[in-house]
């Protein structure tokens, strides 16, 4: 089983505003820091922190179907 890891993506206010912005209700990120930085901004915007692929994976097979 491979296992990737999640390296940090520099979570900063704008990306989060631009996900907000666009209709996204969820932004899965780097686990630590990025998770701290992207929550700052969430305002309404879920914020799913993820170690690795697997989780990532986990995280998007749990969410509820768009109507």
């Amino acid at each position: 089983m491979l296992i990737e890891t999640v390296e940090p993506i520099g979570v900063d206010r704008q990306k989060t505003i631009v996900v907000r912005k666009t209709g996204i209700r969820v932004f899965l990120v780097p686990a630590g820091e990025n998770a701290a930085e992207a929550r700052r901004y969430a305002d309404g915007l879920r914020i799913v922190p993820v170690k690795n692929f697997q989780q990532a994976l986990r995280a998007l097979a749990t969410l509820p179907r768009a109507q």
